[in-house]
C-alpha cells in the first residue's frame, strides 16, 4: 500500500463524510502499508489468504462460503468494505466482486489496484490490470454509484487506480 493511496483515501472519506464504525478488508496482509491506519476509530477486521501482520481471519476472498463462515455478524454488512491492491492477484476476481456487493447493501466500497503500465508482480501471482472502462462496467454490472475516482502514482511512478463506491441495493 503506497502513501499516494492512502493519502487519497483519507481524501475520499473526508470529502464525502465517511466515518465508517465497521471496516472489512479484503487482502488485508501488510506488505508495504495497510489502509487500517486511515481508520483507527473503526472496528476493523481484515482478512486474507494466509496469516501475518494486518490480518485477523484467515479465508479465501473467492470462496464466499469459507469467508461467510468466518466472519463475525458484525461485519456481514460492514460501513466499508476495503480491497486494495488485491484484485490483480486474483484470477477469479469476478467472484470477489460478487462477495463485496453481497456483503455491502447500501454501504460504501473502497477499490485501488494497478492500471496498465504497472510492471508483474507476483505476490504470490499476478492476473489482472483494470482500467476505468473496467470501473464502470462494474458500478453498472453491480448498482454502484462512483462517489469518487483518482489516478496516482506511486513511489515509483507507476500507475493505480483508487475508486470509491456506493452500493444502492437496499
Amino acid at each position: 500500500m503506497t502513501k499516494e493511496i492512502l493519502e487519497t483515501t483519507a481524501a475520499f472519506m473526508e470529502k464525502h463524510g465517511i466515518y465508517p464504525a465497521t471496516v472489512l478488508e479484503f487482502g488485508s496482509y501488510n506488505v508495504n502499508g495497510t489502509q487500517r491506519v486511515n481508520f483507527k476509530s473503526s472496528n476493523y477486521i481484515g482478512i486474507d489468504i494466509e496469516a501475518g501482520s494486518g490480518v485477523d481471519i484467515v479465508a479465501d476472498i473467492t470462496d464466499t462460503k469459507d469467508v461467510i463462515k468466518k466472519l463475525p455478524l458484525s461485519h456481514y454488512s460492514p460501513d466499508l468494505l476495503v480491497c486494495c491492491e488485491t484484485l490483480e492477484h486474483v484470477p477469479i476476481f469476478w467472484r470477489v466482486l460478487d462477495l463485496i456487493d453481497s456483503l455491502t447493501t447500501g454501504k460504501h466500497i473502497l477499490l485501488s489496484f494497478p492500471t496498465f503500465g504497472f510492471p508483474y508482480h507476483a505476490f504470490p501471482i499476478d492476473c489482472n490490470r483494470f482500467t476505468m472502462d473496467a470501473v464502470n462496467g462494474w458500478a453498472k454490472e453491480f448498482n454502484w454509484t462512483i462517489l469518487d475516482h483518482a489516478a496516482v502514482t506511486d513511489y515509483a511512478g507507476l500507475p493505480c487506480l483508487v475508486v470509491l463506491f456506493k452500493n444502492n441495493k437496499r
